[in-house]
């Protein structure tokens, strides 16, 4: 394994270790409040809820300020945000063979450093730039490319602490899409979609060090991030491969279950599992959804399946009250019921055009209502009201151009990104 971090023996290793407790203790000390921090991929814990925003009671222009726009370079990575930083990875430029990570000063936008790193793209469709979201956690940014450079670095400064090439490396299969699944962090190991071969599309890392501690599966890698839950009292790190819905003991790998779930076309899983109250959903595009049971055992049993709708893209649908809300790719945003499968209603796309790819970020308002933000395709913020009895919109802004970037929610601030600016703009109060 190739590694750039500071490796140098006995009292330099020592008086590193020494200095990132410090610099941890540090960040901790001096962060915001948590909750004003969206640090990875649908924000803290992968929850897609926007907590202690203050909202209208309508979304109209006047209430949608503008604090900065900074140029950017291309990219469908999304947006973190933890305390005065501002992280997310691009593509300089078509004709640069790099790949950069970038933080800004989330009052200014100013650029506060970046880091490149090489990134042969070749035939990779869609080469505009990286895909995946960094994760940031304990003073340090993950950030896994296009082409399959996962790197650690120091969120105050940019340095590099490791990095692993799992193409070059570890013998690594690149979707066709390139890695666009986020690196999720837990209890001191780096989780990515990795696939290495033989036996590593997911594979874990330790958080301090970039070795590799398990592999598991040879399944064709998707696009799906991982998202960990605890069912029958087992803690589970549960996978969406290109072939399998596979959850994982986190701390070796182990398979705890397994459910096929084999995507017909260009290896499109894409959106995280969704799990509540018991129950867990995956949707691919070509190939319809599934909805499971996981009892007392924490193993599954399949609730329904349909083979058409709802077939999600990118989109990672929200849930609330025994209802889902998911991005049909023919049909507009629907309102499932989980316990059946039955569509509820359809949106007729109100909330975002028809077309080949409909995409739109979804996540709750934080008051625990009903209340959905949600960028759409075309570059709109959108507050609308989700529930079984209808969508009901309550206004919407223009705050960047087209999009399949997820943006970050923060504070009263939004963050959002397309492939040539990346913005702020922060919602009033108020009725």
């Amino acid at each position: 394994m190739r590694q750039t971090r500071n490796s140098a023996a006995g009292s330099k290793a020592l008086a590193a270790g020494i200095a990132l407790v410090a610099f941890t203790t540090f960040v901790a000390a001096t962060a915001p409040a948590i909750a004003a921090d969206w640090p990875c991929w649908r924000g803290r814990d992968g929850e897609g809820i926007w907590r202690g925003v203050s909202l209208p009671s309508r979304l109209t222009g006047d209430r949608v300020e503008k604090r900065w726009s900074v140029p950017i370079g291309g990219g469908y990575s999304g947006i973190a945000v933890v305390g005065s930083r501002v992280l997310t990875m691009d593509r300089p430029g078509k004709e640069v063979d790099e790949e950069r990570v970038v933080c800004l000063d989330r009052d200014s936008g100013r650029t506060l450093w970046e880091r490149r790193s090489a990134a042969k793209y070749g035939d990779l469709d869609h080469d505009n730039g990286p895909r995946a979201t960094p994760t940031i956690d304990g003073g340090h940014v993950f950030a896994f490319g296009a082409v399959g450079r996962l790197a650690c670095l120091e969120l105050e400064t940019g340095k590099p602490i490791w990095e692993v090439d799992v193409v070059g490396e570890l013998n690594g299969k690149l979707p066709i899409w390139g890695h666009a699944a986020s690196p999720v962090v837990r209890d001191g190991r780096v989780v990515v979609q990795a696939g290495a071969r033989p036996g590593g599309t997911i594979v874990a890392f330790d958080r301090r060090t970039g070795k590799e501690l398990w592999r598991a599966r040879d399944d064709r890698p998707g696009y799906s991030t991982p998202i960990t839950l605890r069912a029958g009292g087992i803690e589970q790190l549960v996978c969406w491969t290109a072939d399998t819905v596979v959850a994982l003991a986190p701390a070796t790998g182990r398979a705890i279950w397994e459910m096929p779930f084999r995507t017909s076309n260009y290896d499109v899983a894409i959106i995280s599992p969704v799990f509540h109250d018991g129950r867990l959903f995956v949707s691919g595009y070509w190939d319809g959804s599934r909805a499971y049971t996981l009892g007392d055992n924490g193993r599954p049993e399949l609730l329904w399946e349909s083979d058409r709708k709802p077939s999600c893209l990118m989109s990672t649908p929200l849930y609330r009250e025994g209802h889902l809300y998911a991005l049909d790719r023919r049909d507009g945003l629907l309102c499932v019921d989980w316990r059946t499968g039955k569509i509820v209603w359809s949106d007729e796309h109100r909330m975002t055009p028809a077309g080949r790819n409909p995409h739109a970020s979804l996540v709750w308002a934080g008051d625990g209502g009903d209340r959905a933000i949600v960028l759409n395709a075309p570059g709109e913020l959108i507050m609308a009201r989700l529930s079984p009895a209808g969508y009901e919109e309550l206004g919407r802004a223009p705050v960047i151009g087209f999009t399949w970037a997820h943006p970050a929610f923060s504070g009263q601030d939004v963050f959002a990104r397309s492939d040539e600016r990346i913005v702020c703009v922060r919602v009033r109060a108020g009725e």
